[in-house]
């Protein structure tokens, strides 16, 4: 692989990272607002601690985006985005954050020292992450599939795919088309 297409990877992930970390920020406030709006916070509770909670949830979602963009480059290398399904990509990174938050969380315990994490800490954050994880998968699929017309289609269109002639032969393969 050129360092090209290695820059090429890392910027996707870094960008994958990012975009789940404002998706995950951006779930953790609404349901943060709607735990508070119903009462079932404590009273000490402050609207300002919904910036540390999302700021929390904002870095686990660039950690697991990270991980998600590095799992998609290699199951699905080379396909069109056109061709995946945004429910079964949802599916895929809910099951991803709903796996690797919990066992990231009791790992970072056992290595501090604090043991294991709870069943309702492991309940509680698999299935918040699961949630999350399949909105941010599902939603940045969607994004990637409505940006890739508007940037030309090209290149763009194929996943993982670092060379340019490569990617025009699976295109025109995609397309049924002979390669001229």
């Amino acid at each position: 692989m050129n360092t090209d297409g290695i820059f090429r990877r890392l910027r996707g992930v870094v960008g994958n990272a990012v975009v789940w970390g404002a998706a995950w920020s951006a779930c953790a406030l609404v349901v943060f607002a709607g735990l508070k709006v119903a009462g079932q916070l404590p009273a000490s509770t402050i609207w300002l601690d919904s910036i540390l909670i999302a700021a929390r949830f904002g870095f686990a979602g660039s950690i697991v985006g990270g991980v998600f963009s590095l799992v998609v480059g290699l199951l699905y290398h080379g396909r069109r985005l056109s061709d995946i399904s945004a429910v079964r990509f949802g599916i895929g990174g809910g099951l991803l954050a709903g796996l690797f938050v919990p066992t990231f969380l009791t790992a970072a315990r056992l290595l501090s020292g604090d043991g294991f994490l709870t069943l309702e800490g492991i309940l509680l954050n698999g299935s918040l992450s699961a949630l999350f994880g399949g909105v941010a998968a599902g939603a940045s699929l969607k994004l990637a599939q409505h940006a890739d017309p508007l940037l030309g289609g090209g290149t763009s269109g194929m996943l993982g795919s670092g060379d340019r002639l490569a990617s025009a032969v699976g295109e025109d393969r995609a397309r049924r088309q002979p390669v001229r």
